[in-house]
C-alpha cells in the first residue's frame, strides 16, 4: 500500500466515524464534528452551572446535562460563555461539544 492510498483509508476512516475533533479556545471544553445535518449536541460534565448564550438564546446549563440545538440557516455557531469575560468559540453546525470533569468558570 503506498502512502497516498494509506492517507485516503485513513481519511476515509475518520470520515466515516462519528465525530473528528475541532479546537476550542476555552480550557477542558472539548469539540467534536458529527456526522448529524445541523444539529449542535452540548454536554457538560463538569459540576458548574453556566449559561451558554447561541446568537441571544441562553440556555442554562446544570451539571450532567446537555442539549440538543437544531441550526436554521446557519453552517457555524459562534458560543458565548456570558459568565466569563471575553470567552466564545465558533463550531460547525454538526458539533458535538463537551465541557470536561475539569472545566470550570473561574478564571
Amino acid at each position: 500500500m503506498n502512502i497516498l492510498n494509506a492517507a485516503l483509508l485513513a481519511t476515509s476512516v475518520a470520515f466515516s466515524s462519528i465525530a473528528l475533533a475541532q479546537e476550542s479556545s476555552i480550557d477542558n471544553v472539548k469539540v467534536n464534528v458529527t456526522t448529524l445535518p445541523d444539529t449542535l449536541l452540548v454536554d457538560n460534565l463538569s459540576n458548574e452551572t453556566f449559561i451558554l448564550d447561541l446568537y441571544g438564546e441562553q440556555y442554562t446549563l446544570q451539571p450532567a446535562s446537555g442539549l440538543t440545538f437544531i441550526c436554521q440557516g446557519n453552517t457555524h455557531l459562534e458560543i458565548l460563555l456570558p459568565e466569563m469575560i471575553h470567552d466564545y468559540f465558533e463550531v460547525n453546525c454538526s458539533s458535538h461539544v463537551t465541557f470536561t470533569q475539569d472545566f470550570t468558570t473561574k478564571q
